[in-house]
């Protein structure tokens, strides 16, 4: 129908803009939202909106493993120079990790709500695989290669 149409030919924007992008620019800021012709990156990717961020962020803080598997795997990486969030003005900061960001936090939460429905980490799991759509332009493989996934 017509919302299907409307998200094909938004989808149809992106692809046009990130080839544009990567066919005149420099990738080394790819995900920096002052990037200029970077703004396709930050239409879905990375969340506008604090409240999901903190209640993901919360969950994985309150996870019993959060220093051994989490805090971890949520500490941004500067390839692409994505937009990093500032927790220093956050309470009870000394746990947190030194930057991270909205996009790999929800990436880490997902991985955290499989844990929790499955006693698994995807790396532990048998099937040796993960299948990803929409991972974030490579976070999820980042975070899966950082939680040691082979």
């Amino acid at each position: 129908g017509e919302q299907a149409r409307e998200s094909t030919d938004l989808w149809a924007k992106f692809s046009t803009a990130a080839y544009d992008f990567f066919l005149n620019s420099a990738p080394d800021n790819f995900l920096h939202p002052t990037m200029a012709g970077a703004q396709w990156v930050h239409q879905g990717m990375f969340s506008a909106w604090p409240f999901s961020f903190a209640l993901e962020l919360a969950s994985l803080r309150e996870a019993p493993d959060w220093g051994e598997i989490w805090k971890g795997l949520v500490e941004e990486s500067p390839v692409g120079n994505p937009p990093t969030c500032d927790l220093k003005g956050a309470a009870d900061t000394a746990d947190l990790p030194s930057r991270t960001s909205t996009n790999l936090v929800h990436q880490a939460y997902h991985t955290f709500v499989f844990q929790q429905a499955t006693s698994l980490l995807p790396w532990d799991a048998a099937s040796g695989l993960v299948v990803e759509f929409g991972g974030g332009y490579g976070c999820l493989c980042n975070l899966m290669r950082t939680g040691c996934f082979e």
